[in-house]
């Protein structure tokens, strides 16, 4: 398979990572409380002072954990760099998850944020705001737990993923490039929280250029008629590499060491993932588990929360 370099990677080992998961475990009520405010502030695509409510609250957060960040003017994304003691100038592990949703403004009129028994509804909970939550509690983790981080995160919330990326693409490229490894926060798959290790429109760039050609090819067939094609791939695919199969297999090992079973799957639809993963090593669904992105029944399983975000934060500190 061809694709970005394989990366070196080291799991924290499992007295590290249980460390991790009692620390995440005692967040839990931070977890759904935090899950809560975010889903409250309405932030559709395109919606300038609802996205600025939410950049606001997670810099609030972030400050408080003493990560500074800033806000892109040419992308709109909340950017943020932890340290974690690494050695300056090592390349980063690049956590990606986005602030906006689909849901327009005064859905949570008629759906506003609720609990039922294990599951947290909300428009935006699943996807993706749930995977803000897990990274913030990830990162307080880490600065309570102390370990010397082998590289700096360098986190990039995006505004714009909903809509394509447009604004947000070429800088999400940009930060691949010089990354070590890139930890994508969109939903996982399925409710055992598979990890998605591809991403397919089309199966490889190849057949997504071989489809594009022919669509543009078409021609009508009554005469005094016109066709026209408009549109194209938005995304590449996220190809099952051997880059990305190799963070796989460090994923499902910090999972055992955590007490439960990780699985890989394949999806449709695309990710900032897929800007990610034809330049350096790429783990998609790294967020909650739950169910019902883009629909009305949209929650969260809110006892997942700890182990994902104790997950999240071991693999932060996995390559060496």
């Amino acid at each position: 398979m061809n694709g970005p370099p394989v990366p070196e990677v080291s799991a924290p080992g499992r007295e590290l990572a249980r460390s991790l998961l009692a620390r995440c475990e005692k967040k839990q009520d931070f977890l759904r409380d935090e899950l809560r405010a975010l889903v409250e502030i309405e932030s559709p695509s395109g919606d300038e002072a609802g996205l600025a409510l939410a950049r606001a609250r997670v810099r609030e957060r972030l400050s408080a954990i003493g990560i500074a960040s800033e806000v892109e003017a040419a992308s709109g994304a909340l950017v943020f760099r932890a340290p974690l003691g690494a050695t300056a100038g090592a390349r980063p592990v690049l956590a990606i998850a986005h602030l906006d949703t689909v849901w327009p403004r005064g859905t949570l009129a008629r759906r506003g944020f609720r609990i039922e028994g294990d599951r947290a509804f909300g428009p935006g909970s699943f996807d993706t705001k749930a995977g803000v939550v897990l990274l913030l509690a990830a990162l307080e983790a880490l600065a309570e737990e102390g370990p010397r981080g082998p590289r700096p995160i360098v986190g990039f919330l995006s505004v714009d993923e909903e809509t394509g990326s447009s604004r947000s693409r070429e800088r999400v490229r940009e930060l691949a490039r010089a990354a070590q490894a890139a930890l994508i926060l969109e939903p996982a798959l399925g409710p055992e929280g598979a990890l998605k290790t591809a991403r397919t429109r089309a199966l490889t760039p190849g057949e997504a250029e071989r489809v594009d050609a022919s669509l543009r090819g078409l021609a009508p067939a009554l005469e005094g008629t016109s066709l026209r094609v408009e549109g194209a791939f938005d995304r590449p695919p996220l190809v099952r590499t051997e880059a990305v199969a190799a963070c796989f297999e460090l994923a499902r090992g910090i999972a055992r060491d955590l007490g439960f079973s990780l699985s890989e799957g394949t999806v449709g639809g695309g990710s900032d993932g897929c800007h990610t993963a034809p330049h350096v090593a790429t783990l998609d669904g790294l967020g909650a588990v739950g169910a019902g992105a883009h629909a009305e029944e949209e929650h969260v399983v809110l006892s997942w929360l700890p182990r994902r975000a104790a997950l999240l934060a071991s693999l932060l500190i996995s390559f060496p």
